[in-house]
């Protein structure tokens, strides 16, 4: 019996745990959730505005392509300053790490430009802003440019250490071969202005090995006079006149050939050079034809050097023609030069303007951003400890709610127990009673009849006053019947209870509280 009792506590006990469990599971569930709709709704915020962001540099990108087409026309047309001008309007609205093509192209042009104009070092600025970003491209072709340009003005300036470094940095590019022989080109040239003939020779004896670089014919032909043009320049420094005529003769023969002259003054002009002292008449003719081949060209830096080599060849009048010729072009080159200077010092003076007003609009977006930053960490702060707060107060509710239900189920067991104790106490000798007169007796004699039914209704009506001890007051209609009744309940034998004027009562008009 006892151990029957033992496994039905321990049911119970389970069972109520259980119910415990699922309170404690619902509440939970209910708190994940709102978690979960908080996390998803800040991730949604932030992708949001992600999306914001990416849409406002993809229409950039349409404006910073169209400045650069328009910059490009610029520098097709060798108007340097506006290209400049505009290609720096475009880098203004670039984000150099999402329109990173853009930019580096940009700051390459501007380069060129700058290096085009003998201003190398503004073009190695320009050069040395976009190295940073040149890891975000993945086509090497950006990478190329820049090192090349970079390499030019390290040469350009007799730098020739970092000229060399940028040349094979270049050089080990994944490109095309035609950029990696224009590199090997520009290694040989910086071992050729340092003197060192010896490493240029072995270069241009490479290059000399493989001419076809490209798709066209005439390209690679081109290239490779210059190739042979340069090392033959090599040879005649170094002394070997031989070699050196070898590749001289065999330069001009393939620039004198139809789509192939590029270079034709240069051949013309080591030709005058060559026979300067051996044979003054070759020289003059060669130097006649370099002058003339200049005056085509119609640039007036070839018709300078060209004019160099007649005069060494010149006597006479025609020496004098010529030198003052010399004199005249010089002269106005340098003014030509001082001019264009003036003007690029102009505009960088603007670009620098231009800079100092772009880098106070930069601070002031910068602290935009800051400040639009902040708030949103507010924001997703606040977001949080609200979600927080709530889930504190369900858990609390939770928490109320499951201790009131605690406590009421113990305040019934413990009223349910002291009822139980009373009517232990009070009825189980007078059950007891009954029964054994019920045994002992024959009831169908009226006295014994009688008195079973006076015991019964005292057990009855005893019952009844300690369930009324612990049940509320009915203060409805039912209150004046009870009332009565409770009344009626002290009426003995020995005491008689009257009970006038108890129906004059209105008992409906009577506060709750007072009855």
């Amino acid at each position: 019996m006892g151990l029957r009792l033992s496994l039905n506590l321990n049911l119970i006990t389970k069972a109520m745990k259980f119910i415990k469990n699922r309170f404690i599971l619902k509440y939970f569930l209910i708190f994940l959730t709102i978690l979960i709709v908080g996390a998803i709704f800040l991730l949604q915020f932030q992708r949001n505005k992600n999306a914001i962001i990416q849409q406002k540099a993809k229409d950039n990108s349409i404006e910073i392509k169209r400045l650069i087409d328009k910059a490009d026309l610029y520098f097709d047309d060798d108007n340097r300053e506006l290209a400049i001008l505009t290609y720096n309007k475009a880098i203004k609205l670039c984000d150099p790490e999402i329109n990173t093509t853009d930019y580096v192209y940009s700051l390459y042009c501007i380069a060129d430009l700058y290096y085009s104009s003998s201003d190398y070092i503004s073009s190695e600025i320009a050069a040395t802003k976009a190295l940073p970003y040149l890891k975000l491209i993945k086509n090497p072709r950006y990478s190329w440019l820049i090192y090349n340009v970079q390499g030019q003005n390290y040469l350009s300036t007799y730098d020739f250490t970092n000229a060399e470094l940028y040349f094979k940095k270049a050089l080990k590019l994944k490109t095309s071969l035609w950029r990696k022989r224009v590199a090997l080109n520009n290694i040989a040239a910086t071992y050729k202005n340092k003197n060192e003939y010896d490493k240029a020779i072995e270069i241009y004896q490479i290059l000399a090995s493989n001419v076809h670089a490209s798709k066209h014919k005439h390209l690679d032909d081109s290239n490779y006079a210059f190739v042979l043009d340069n090392m033959g320049y090599c040879y005649y420094q170094k002394g070997n006149y031989d070699e050196a005529l070898k590749c001289y003769y065999k330069a001009l023969e393939i620039r004198l050939q139809p789509q192939r002259s590029e270079g034709l003054v240069n051949s013309y002009r080591h030709l005058s050079t060559y026979f300067q002292k051996s044979d003054p008449r070759l020289a003059k003719k060669y130097g006649a034809e370099a002058l003339k081949t200049a005056e085509k060209l119609k640039s007036v830096t070839e018709i300078i050097l060209s004019l160099y080599v007649v005069i060494e060849s010149s006597e006479g009048n025609e020496l004098k023609k010529h030198t003052e010729r010399y004199i005249h072009l010089t002269d106005s080159i340098a003014k030509a030069g001082k001019m264009n200077k003036n003007q690029f010092s102009t505009m960088r003076y603007e670009s620098k303007v231009d800079k100092e007003q772009n880098l106070q609009l930069k601070a002031e977006k910068t602290e935009n951003e800051l400040q639009l930053e902040r708030h949103k960490n507010r924001n997703i702060i606040s977001y949080i400890i609200i979600v927080f707060i709530i889930g504190f107060f369900i858990i609390l509710l939770f928490y109320l709610s499951l201790k009131g239900r605690k406590e009421k189920k113990e305040a019934v067991f413990e009223s349910e127990k002291r009822i139980s104790g009373k009517l232990h106490n009070k009825l189980t000798l007078q059950v007891y009673n009954t029964l054994s007169f019920v045994k002992r007796n024959d009831l169908e004699t009226v006295e014994n009849k009688t008195e079973l039914l006076n015991n019964l209704e005292k057990i009855y009506f005893q019952t009844r006053t300690i369930s009324r001890e612990n049940s509320s007051i009915d203060t409805n209609e039912r209150y004046e019947s009870g009332l009565k009744e409770m009344i009626s309940g002290f009426k003995t034998a020995q005491i008689s209870i009257l009970t006038n004027g108890l129906n004059d009562i209105h008992w409906n008009k009577i506060d709750k509280i007072k009855k």
